[in-house]
């Protein structure tokens, strides 16, 4: 492997985890600030 390929995969896996953990933070995120609104 060229270390462009694995720069390019290592960016694509990153993105993957960023989508992923995006609506947990969202959601625990949003439970936060409910709970700390009330």
């Amino acid at each position: 492997m060229i270390i462009h390929d694995v720069d390019i995969l290592l960016r694509k896996i990153a993105v993957g985890i960023v989508i992923a953990l995006v609506p947990f933070l969202l959601f625990f995120g949003g439970l936060w600030l409910i709970r700390h609104i009330l």
